[in-house]
């Protein structure tokens, strides 16, 4: 008789939503691929680098903190959403965009009342919000600090800093689209047709840093003329500041929230260096994603709608960004800045307009993707919300305990039917309607010795008891000492805000003296 066997039993695996109650039906936590850039002070990164402190771009134009980050497991469907310009965005279901109903084909400027729309529910021709970034701080110069070292008798002193002025944006655009760093030397490469930018280069290093360039002709070999620079310091300012290497150029946060007029400075440099003119559009390419980020906030923060594609890598090429302009009013209005010719141009009506400070771009597909991985989420100061490259997204509200306490079990892969949640009276008091699990809503005080009572009943149950610091430390006080005392294993998480928030705010035993 040969014994049967039989293949075990697939282990089932929680996601956030099987804890989720049908009384609280607030926004998912967790929210993008780690993929997704997020538009930060300092230039753009994936969701997955982002930390506590950075701050990001707001859905009002401004730059908040971010005060918490969050992930868990999503082993379900995302959308793809697809905007017209500027990329696609992957999040989950019930993810909150900010944008507008389409109402007609073209619609004026009054029919743009932007609103929070849940991801399934975006059609195509909704037109995204996407705020241009408004923070100005009008410096007047940036630090050169470096290391001085000992033994470096070539290089000259340079000045503490220098003035942010025309003259150094410029110098700036020239090195981020045309410049590199190597070792000692601080090198510009252009073509033997661009004499006037040699020049022009030679002057500024010499204007800003009283530093001396020499010029290498290279014409004969390879069509190019460069300049460089022997200061071992410069060199180090410059690799920190604008990055080593194409794919890592950047405009350093000074640049990017300067105001608007100085930065056409900037602007005249890089289309200088790597822009070029065609017969119908403008257009810069570059390997960096975030610098391609960057050039788009610089020509937004001017009035101009710029189109972002990528190319993939083929061959020896690396993968490209290439920002256009193709409107004949951004066009003409980038001539005019970047000292190009003003050309007339057809007039062609575009769904991709600027009103108020946002950028309006319609979604051009929502597609659903099959996917199993981490996704993230932020909770950001003030305006609860953040931008990525693509578009303007909710994080996940005022209920970062609950969500928290939702992902934890999540991660532990708990069976709700093992999980019983108690609370006492208080802002913490209504957490067991919310999560979906066995739940006791007792007293003022009283969490510790009921949840104590569910913990000695059934030890097979994981038990979390949830207060406030006026529940827990003012008339439960007697109760918490005795809890900790009996030393039995469940979980006390107390929502301390200082004061009795549900009862208008009176001092709790945490407040602070004064």
């Amino acid at each position: 008789m040969s014994a049967e066997t039989t293949s075990p039993a697939t282990p089932v695996k929680f996601t956030l939503k099987d804890y989720k109650s049908d009384l609280h039906n607030d926004w998912c936590p967790g929210c993008v691929a780690p993929s997704t850039r997020i538009v930060t002070r300092a230039g753009d990164k994936p969701i997955g680098d982002i930390a506590v402190g950075d701050r990001v771009l707001g859905h009002d134009g401004g730059y908040h903190r971010v005060t918490e980050v969050m992930s868990h497991w999503h082993p379900a469907p995302l959308h793809r959403l697809s905007v017209q310009g500027l990329g696609e965005t992957l999040l989950t279901e019930d993810h909150p965009v900010y944008l507008v109903r389409r109402k007609r084909a073209h619609q004026t400027n009054s029919d743009y009342p932007a609103e929070w729309t849940r991801a399934d529910q975006v059609r195509r021709g909704d037109y995204v919000a996407y705020p241009i970034p408004s923070e100005v701080v009008d410096q007047p110069a940036v630090s050169l600090w470096y290391e001085r070292k000992f033994k470096d008798t070539r290089s000259k002193a340079l000045p503490d800093s220098v003035a942010l002025n025309e003259e150094f944006l410029r110098l700036a655009g020239y090195y981020i689209a045309e410049g590199h760093a190597h070792k000692r030397e601080l090198s510009w490469t252009f073509s033997k047709d661009e004499r006037d930018l040699v020049d022009d280069t030679v002057a500024l290093v010499g204007q800003l840093f009283e530093l001396k360039a020499s010029v290498r002709d290279r014409s004969a070999r390879n069509n190019t003329v460069e300049v460089t620079v022997a200061s071992s310091y410069l060199t180090e300012i410059f690799s920190k500041m604008f990055g080593e290497g194409a794919e890592n150029k950047r405009v350093p946060e000074p640049l990017m929230v300067a105001p608007p007029a100085t930065q056409r400075a900037l602007l005249r440099g890089l289309w200088a260096g790597d822009g070029t003119w065609g017969r119908r559009n403008a257009a810069y390419k570059t390997t960096s994603a975030v610098l391609s980020h960057q050039v788009t906030t610089l020509l937004l923060r001017q009035g101009i709608v710029p189109n972002v594609r990528t190319e993939p890598e083929h061959g020896m090429h690396a993968t490209a960004y290439c920002v256009t302009v193709s409107n004949a009013v951004g066009y003409n209005r980038l001539a005019a800045i970047a000292g190009a010719d003003v050309r007339p141009l057809p007039t062609r009506r575009s769904p991709v307009r600027i009103i108020d400070g946002y950028l309006y771009a319609p979604v051009r597909r929502n597609e659903v993707v099959e996917y199993e991985g981490m996704v993230h989420n932020l909770e950001v100061e003030g305006v609860q919300s953040y931008v990525t490259t693509t578009s303007t997204l909710h994080n996940c509200g005022d209920f970062g305990i609950l969500t928290g306490i939702q992902m934890a079990l999540a991660q532990l892969n708990l069976d709700p039917d093992k999980v019983a949640c108690f609370s006492g009276i208080g802002c913490s008091g209504k957490t067991p309607h919310y999560v979906k699990a066995y739940g006791f809503h007792t007293l003022h005080g009283r969490v510790l010795p009921v949840a104590t009572g569910g913990r000695l009943v059934n030890s097979a149950v994981t038990v979390l008891a949830m207060g406030g610091d006026g529940d827990g430390y003012g008339i439960g006080a007697g109760y918490f000492v005795n809890s900790g005392r009996r030393n039995l294993d469940f979980t006390y998480i107390v929502h301390n805000n200082n004061v009795y928030g549900l009862t208008k705010g009176q001092a709790s035993p945490t407040l602070a003296k004064g």
